[in-house]
């Protein structure tokens, strides 16, 4: 699963002290979403635009997306 695989890269990637690529966070926290994991997705969302603030307007939008989708499903 690419879940697991990309939960797997992350601890290697903080075992060994190194940033993760622009965009991995975003990635995550929509595979997150996807299944459901609307808190961790939200988390990993954050966490992208706190490494990476240019990606802030585009993350917002995702935030933006799962807010509306959590609100849909209530």
């Amino acid at each position: 699963m690419q879940v697991e695989r990309m939960e797997a890269d992350y601890k290697k990637a903080c075992a060994r002290n190194q940033q993760v690529p622009p965009g991995f966070h975003a990635h995550l926290g929509h595979l997150y979403s996807q299944l459901g994991r609307l808190d961790d997705a939200r988390k990993q969302f954050e966490t992208e635009k706190t490494e990476f603030p240019e990606s802030a307007v585009f993350v917002d939008q995702l935030i933006a997306r799962l807010n509306k989708h959590e609100r849909a499903a209530k």
